[in-house]
């Protein structure tokens, strides 16, 4: 009757009630007891199970307390079950240890994959002491982790940008006395973080140790892994050459044209324009398929060292090895030519461009206007022709590029041109105003905070003379019956 109305502690409190008389209590009785024990803790399961799916964490803290009060032990796969449904779906770490210790408390032990889970959840809230803490405890209960969870720590600290962290892993994964006398597996998608996370902290050394652990398994990292890698060695000024070598002839990689073309970037970005030329006559002479990118490292920097001459032969060699240029390589040369002030080839170059089916956009137009702003005489004509091909086209000239327009026309003619430059615009007006205004003061503050040098507007020829930027200028120049360096094209 107690069993039935009051459930299992009524029925247990007359079971013991019996005992103090001396009397033997009969199967039938225990077996009563027993029954209504389970069925007691398997209600306490499913009100478990359906608190957990609700997400009440004030219901499940509820019943596990009642259920204890009660003497009654909670069925370990429920248990197990809120263990994981918090753990791998929820991520709380706070109620996944609430939870264990209630395991604990019941007399279970913990599975593997539950200790592999609790430490990538440490892992993944970044409780770095509470992951190496409940590795340390798996390894006491006897139990090997996977090659998995190892990696999957690895790459986790390596996301957290803690790659002193990614090293003790990594320690651990070798250490045959963590790993049950089993070499595990490093894999490569962790490498590949650690690689990443390393180059972009500027820890190149440490990105090497980790390409040598890939090397040592013979993997191939991911092209992204070496094109940060050299990133980092621009920004430190490292030895792009010596790292090459050593990736190469050292730990034997194959680097994908990816990482060949950053290469050439890196030494043009630290101006070693000769190492960068060797390095595409290298890539040409492979025999692999080029893009445009790479050439145009090259010939932006000798743009931007005023060597246009040495610029438009190596976008002569792009055409010669059956590469198309992009409308970027064509702005880089118009740019230099630009600079030096020189209409007839800029225009030259734009004709080349449309001839080659790409329709110049408002960068192209700010070079040809800047061309007529740099010429000697200044081109007010050829700066108004642009300005109406512009906006023929539906193209409104940036700010840049009307400040180029003013530049080549002269402030007399450019109020005449506002109102069409403008568009009859209020807004554009004021906008342009601000941005004069704003480049004022920058043209300012670099002069105050930058004495001229003596060689100021010289630059060192690889003779070792000296050319003044107005005879750098004159050999820039090109006649308009020069040769067409794209003249094949038309063919």
């Amino acid at each position: 009757v107690a069993a039935n109305s009051e459930g299992p502690d009524s029925a247990a409190r007359w079971f013991d009630e019996a005992k103090k008389f001396g009397m033997k209590a009969g199967q039938e009785a225990e077996k009563i007891v027993e029954d209504t024990m389970q069925m007691s803790a398997k209600a306490y399961a499913s009100l478990l199970r359906e608190a957990v799916k609700r997400g009440d964490d004030t219901a499940l803290k509820l019943w596990l307390e009642e259920a204890n009060a009660k003497g009654i032990t909670i069925l370990q796969e429920a248990l197990d079950y809120c263990f994981f449904k918090i753990a791998d779906q929820r991520q709380d770490w706070a109620m996944a240890t609430f939870v264990v210790e209630q395991i604990l408390k019941a007399g279970y032990a913990l599975s593997a994959d539950q200790y592999g889970t609790l430490v990538g959840l440490a892992a993944d809230v970044d409780s770095h002491a509470e992951a190496e803490l409940w590795f340390d405890h798996a390894r006491k209960a006897g139990l090997v982790p996977s090659g998995v969870q190892f990696n999957r720590l690895i790459a986790e600290a390596a996301s957290r940008r803690d790659v002193d962290c990614c090293n003790r892993w990594l320690a651990r994964l070798k250490d045959v006395d963590c790993t049950g006398g089993v070499r595990l597996p490093l894999c490569l998608w962790a490498i590949n973080q650690v690689v990443g996370r390393a180059s972009k902290q500027d820890k190149t050394a440490l990105a090497e140790q980790w390409l040598q652990e890939a090397a040592d398994l013979k993997l191939q990292p991911d092209s992204r892994a070496f094109e940060l890698l050299f990133q980092a060695y621009i920004r430190t000024g490292g030895d792009i050459r010596a790292a090459k070598n050593r990736l190469v002839q050292d730990m034997g990689f194959k680097l994908e044209m990816l990482v060949q073309e950053q290469i050439v970037e890196s030494f043009v970005k630290q101006g070693k324009m000769k190492d960068a030329e060797l390095e595409l006559e290298l890539v040409r002479k492979s025999g692999e398929e080029l893009r445009a990118h790479a050439f145009r490292h090259v010939i932006q920097g000798y743009v931007e060292h005023l060597d246009i001459t040495r610029a438009e032969k190596w976008f002569n060699n792009m055409i010669e090895d059956g590469v198309a240029p992009d409308t970027k390589c064509f702005r880089l040369i118009m740019q230099g030519h630009a600079l030096a002030g020189n209409v007839a080839a800029v225009a030259m170059w734009m004709d080349n461009m449309e001839i080659m089916g790409m329709k110049p956009d408002n960068d192209h137009f700010a070079h040809m206007l800047k061309a007529c702003a740099n010429a000697a005489p200044r081109r007010a004509d050829v700066a108004t022709g642009v300005l109406d091909q512009m906006l023929k086209q539906g193209i409104a000239p940036s700010l840049q590029s009307v400040a180029h327009i003013e530049k080549a026309v002269g402030a007399k003619n450019f109020a005449a041109l506002q109102d069409k430059i403008f568009m009859s615009s209020e807004r554009r007006k004021q906008g342009y105003a601000a941005f004069k205004q704003e480049q004022s003061a920058s043209t300012r503050l670099a002069a105050k905070e930058k004495a001229p040098s003596k060689t100021a507007g010289w630059k060192w020829s690889e003779s070792g003379q000296q050319d003044s930027n107005t005879e750098q200028k004159r050999k820039s120049t090109r006649r308009l019956d020069s040769p067409n360096p794209v003249a094949k094209v038309r063919k």
